[in-house]
């Protein structure tokens, strides 16, 4: 199942910096493969997305992200919606539901 996860997929997460009280996004070590497609019509409604604008994102179960992490995948960026951990069966996994930052 490895061979579907065909793209990579990195990420940011926001933290505080140092010890300063400045926030800011840092680099989450590492690069992930996923597979992303077009949701559902459902999912899309119920994340007020736009078609084109919001995907499902499946990586391998040991990816980090979180909720409002933001990811790269392929140069476009998301922001993490919504995140589903399926770690039983023969392909255990995480899903995300992301929503495109880029203005195109």
């Amino acid at each position: 199942m490895l061979s579907f996860l065909t793209k990579t997929m990195t990420g940011q997460r926001y933290l505080k910096q140092d010890d300063a009280n400045i926030w800011g996004y840092q680099d989450i070590d590492g690069s992930f493969k996923c597979h992303i497609q077009t949701p559902t019509p459902e999912e899309i409604q119920m994340y007020d997305g736009k078609i084109g604008k919001i995907f499902d994102v499946w990586t391998t179960i040991d990816s980090p992200f979180s909720l409002s992490d933001k990811v790269t995948i392929e140069g476009i960026s998301y922001k993490v919606r919504g995140m589903k951990t399926l770690d039983h069966g023969s392909f255990p996994h995480k899903k995300y539901v992301v929503v495109s930052e880029d203005e195109k």
